[in-house]
């Protein structure tokens, strides 16, 4: 058997200390991709910029990041040529933010436009460098078209960032699908079903949702909302830009609210670097 000497001994283990302190270091500094919690505000379409909305550019993004948001609702969009965009919609919003807007364009014609009020347009890889500098941001995705198909397409294309998107579905048969392309968090989102309110309590309280969303029409005209909340699943509502109807939904069962100008400071939500479960 080799035999070490006590100087070698001593080295060896103030070389594995170190090794394991600048292990814990790197761990302490770096630390494990945190994963999102339901925040009380979710930015609408990226949150408002310049009293404008539904723009989901760059400097929206920028603005509410710092204005202390870390959930961003995103619209997404299919370009002719079958890549995701930024935009809410082909026709008002589109011809809104886009002077020369005629058309849906291809990928590349869409990059070459330029945004009205000197804003930033993104595709679906500008969302993804987005994301990659400023970590503790999260997407909730709006498709209102292929919606399995866009999901589909970010599972296999965002890497590691898959786990910062948070899908909304619009169909229960929905669930199981998003679930399979490995989305662990998921929010129901009522407005474009037909089910019952007994049948979307049901759906919340018999499968793990991140949230249900729901118009606040039916947020304050139902008790679905209490008996929601008192089953444990997390309700918001949208959209909500005025404090007295966040109080009034709040006190209906109502615990977040997607949102194009409040900010996290109005309603008393700390800045948060670290979501985690």
């Amino acid at each position: 058997m080799r035999r070490f000497r006590p100087t070698t001994i001593a080295v060896l283990a103030t070389g594995a200390t170190i090794c394991g302190v600048a292990t814990l270091i790197w761990f302490v500094w770096a630390g494990p991709v945190p994963q999102p919690i339901p925040a009380v505000l979710v930015a609408h379409a990226g949150g408002g910029i310049a009293g404008e909305t539904y723009s989901n550019s760059l400097e929206a993004l920028d603005r509410n990041y710092t204005n202390g948001h870390r959930l961003f609702e995103i619209d997404l969009n299919w370009t002719t040529d079958e890549h995701l965009v930024l935009v809410h919609d082909w026709d008002n919003s589109f011809k809104k933010w886009f002077a020369a807007a005629s058309v849906q364009p291809s990928l590349e014609e869409f990059k070459t436009l330029k945004m009205n009020s000197g804003l930033t347009q993104l595709t679906l890889e500008d969302l993804y460098t987005w994301l990659r500098n400023h970590k503790y941001a999260y997407i909730v995705t709006d498709v209102k078209e292929r919606n399995l198909a866009a999901l589909g397409v970010i599972a296999r294309t965002a890497g590691k960032l898959k786990r910062h998107f948070v899908p909304q579905i619009y169909h229960f048969s929905e669930f199981g699908p998003v679930r399979e392309l490995g989305f662990e968090n998921i929010i129901f989102t009522v407005y474009r079903s037909r089910a019952t309110p007994d049948q979307v309590l049901s759906f919340g309280t018999t499968n793990a949702l991140f949230a249900i969303t729901m118009r606040r029409k039916w947020a304050l005209s139902l008790p679905l909302p209490q008996e929601l909340k008192s089953r444990g699943v997390f309700v918001y509502a949208h959209t909500v830009n005025s404090l007295d109807l966040w109080r009034d939904l709040r006190a209906a069962g109502v615990s977040g609210i997607y949102t194009d100008f409040l900010t996290p400071a109005e309603v008393g939500q700390p800045t948060v670097d670290r979501l985690n479960r």
